[in-house]
This record gives structure tokens, sequence and C-alpha cells, in this order.
């Protein structure tokens, strides 16, 4: 439902911008003050759900971030771990 409203970018909902609620607005907001990674944490479990180059799913910082040229180099970009695996 989120994805058909505002769209999506690298396999992920789009903020919104002003068409966005208030509380989508304020969501996205403690995302980019990093107040999700400080205060909680996420179970990896099949690993379907986590994307293998852009999630932070090992030590603080994305695959992509810590290892750009090989993330450039691959065509595999959008996949999960689960089917990186």
């Amino acid at each position: 439902m989120l994805s058909s409203r505002y769209g999506m970018e690298k396999g992920r909902n789009k903020e919104g911008g002003r068409e966005a609620s208030a509380w989508r607005r304020d969501i996205y907001a403690l995302c980019r003050e990093g107040w999700f990674n400080d205060n909680m944490s996420r179970s990896l479990g099949n690993g379907k759900k986590m994307h293998f180059w852009s999630d932070v799913w090992l030590g603080g910082v994305s695959l992509r971030d810590r290892f750009r040229r090989l993330y450039d180099l691959s065509m595999l970009k959008e996949l999960s771990v689960f089917y990186m695996c």
C-alpha cells in the first residue's frame, strides 16, 4: 500500500515528501537521526526481507558502503541476503 502511494526507490518505499502524513514524516526523521539504529535491533531470520547490499545487517554499515568497488561490479544489487547466499 505504501509503495503504491509513495513509490519505490532502491527496493524501499520512498519518504513521501509533502504528500506524506505527519506520522510518516516523523518516522523518517527518526530514521535520519539514527534513533532506530541506536534503540532497536533487527533479526535476520531467513534473510528474505534483508537487502544484501543496502541494509545494515552486519557491523553497523551497509556492505554497499563498506565494499563500494564490489557493489559497483555486482550485477545483483537488489537481492536479499537469502538469495545472495
